[in-house]
């Protein structure tokens, strides 16, 4: 029986990461030609303009859709899913009023470019929270095949209209289109099997409150903890670094975060997403989760080394010869973020453990510590006139810690189950 999971278990990672793979060598094989057609500061006002969507795209589904592949029951699922809607209607209604405060966020971050491009915020929150929740409803389904073929054409849109409109001159927007663009035709495609999938039930209102009570951990912990995440990891470390070191600094920045986590990416979603889907069977059937955590782990550390050595040794000489002579300084903002970069590496499959065994109070406290304590160092430094390399080494080692803490941790909790299964 163990043999034919782990044949199954290795089916099923291949179908993910095969979608992943050609996902991600898409970008990297369009680098080149997007490094040629912008300009740092192009890529800065993108970062800044997704970082404002995911802050509050991560919580516009109160964080139920990760709840789609709990329940036993689909009309619990389906319940979940509606739900979901009904909050990200609400908040896209809401975001409308981004636009009308655009002057004043223009200046927070001390740039005329960004504001122009609010506009588009309730479409781009839109388009990305409806696609998370439609995957975690095909992950409920166990379609990965389907869900690796939507990451192949997500990736391909999203790239194949920003080389489009950036030969055509558009400048950043074609950036900000492509990425808009790329996750409402994903939209589409998951519609058929979703319609397939729906079995009729009658809505009861009684029955949904109650489902939001048991799984009330998702809205009143989960939420924070993924808002909390977005917002130490991008919202406000984007601002910092445009607004103490300026655009061009978070331009080549942003180049790194995007092309060094793009290996991670392809690895670490193609497995989280697997593991979070057997790991949380095995727990409902009250089976060990530790031999699929130990065997995702292995997994992920398998492509961390490799990367994290490559990364470490040839990072300026490979952004200089691949995206051009101007992001030389992006190679060394990766060296110092190797470390770091490893052990998220290691993190990221697993970081869906906390949620399988009801810890997420747990897991939000570690967060804020973590975070709040790269923020410190990132703020402080950068306050006390150090180079922003020297900022960039004081954050890499404190989220090095932070990383190998929750690895500690996310161990800890599934051999503590398995002993109490046991007993």
């Amino acid at each position: 029986m163990e043999k034919a999971e782990k044949k199954k278990y290795n089916a099923n990672f291949i179908t993910m990461l095969s979608g992943n793979s050609i996902g991600q060598i898409v970008p990297l094989i369009v680098a080149p030609i997007l490094g040629r057609l912008y300009l740092p500061e192009d890529f800065a006002v993108q970062a800044n303009f997704i970082a404002i969507v995911s802050l509050i795209g991560i919580i516009s589904a109160g964080r139920f859709d990760l709840a789609f592949v709990l329940p036993k029951k689909n009309k619990h699922a389906q319940t979940l899913f509606i739900i979901s809607s009904i909050i990200l209607s609400v908040l896209f209604c809401l975001s409308i009023l981004i636009y009308i405060f655009r002057d004043a966020i223009g200046k927070w971050y001390d740039d005329a470019v960004l504001p122009t491009f609010l506009i588009f915020v309730p479409l781009a929150l839109f388009s990305y929270a409806f696609y998370n929740m439609q995957a975690n409803w095909m992950l409920r389904e166990r379609k990965f095949a389907l869900i690796s073929m939507n990451r192949i054409v997500q990736s391909i849109t999203n790239n194949g209209v920003a080389v489009l409109l950036g030969y055509l001159g558009w400048g950043v927007s074609g950036l900000i289109y492509g990425w808009i663009l790329s996750n409402l035709i994903s939209i589409v495609m998951f519609l058929p099997a979703i319609r397939k999938s729906w079995v009729p039930f009658k809505w009861n209102r009684k029955f949904a409150r109650n489902l939001v009570r048991k799984y009330k951990d998702f809205p009143t912990i989960n939420s924070l903890h993924a808002f909390t995440d977005i917002l130490a990891s991008q919202f406000l470390i984007f601002w910092l670094i445009t607004h103490e070191f300026g655009a061009l600094v978070l331009g080549l920045f942003s180049i790194m975060n995007r092309y060094v986590r793009a290996p991670i990416q392809l690895v670490s979603t193609a497995v989280s997403q697997l593991y979070y889907s057997e790991a949380s069977k095995k727990k409902r059937e009250n089976k060990d989760v530790t031999s699929i955590q130990n065997r995702t782990l292995k997994t992920a550390l398998l492509f961390a080394l490799p990367f994290g050595v490559v990364v470490l040794l040839f990072g300026p000489t490979l952004f200089s010869w691949y995206l051009g002579e101007k992001w030389k300084l992006a190679g060394v903002f990766a060296q110092i973020m190797a470390p770091a970069l490893f052990f998220q590496f290691l993190t990221s499959p697993i970081s869906a453990t906390p949620i399988i065994f009801n810890k997420q109070k747990q897991a939000f406290g570690l967060s804020v510590l973590g975070y709040a304590a790269g923020l410190m160092v990132l703020f402080g430094l950068s306050k006390m006139n150090y180079s922003f390399e020297k900022v960039l080494i004081g954050y890499s080692i404190v989220m090095s810690f932070y990383y190998i803490t929750l690895i500690s941790w996310y161990l800890y909790l599934a051999k503590k189950d398995h002993h109490a299964t046991v007993i």
